[in-house]
């Protein structure tokens, strides 16, 4: 249960608490980072609520916590922020 959860906490958490890391400074370069996912991730959340709408992929409810937002269970939406931060942060 919450595996989905548990998954997008476990990926950012480690690159968001180094992100504030003296030599690092990850977190100065958050404003063009966030733009950029919110960018992609715009095109990909709307492709993800068209391919569950016509049930092309779904989520197992046994691993959501059980909230959705727009036909999407909030973990996905998570997912499209933590993995992305999570990813380029290792490549930084």
């Amino acid at each position: 249960m919450y595996t989905y959860l548990l998954i997008n906490i476990f990926s950012i958490s480690v690159p968001l608490l180094f992100s504030f890391e003296k030599r690092l400074a990850f977190y100065k370069k958050w404003k063009a980072l966030f733009l950029a996912i919110l960018i992609t991730g715009a095109f990909f959340i709307i492709w993800d609520h068209y391919l569950t709408v016509w049930n092309v992929w779904s989520f197992n409810p046994k691993y959501l916590i059980g909230i959705n937002i727009w036909g999407l269970p909030i973990e996905e939406w998570m997912f499209f922020f933590t993995i992305p931060y999570s990813c380029v942060f290792i490549y930084e």
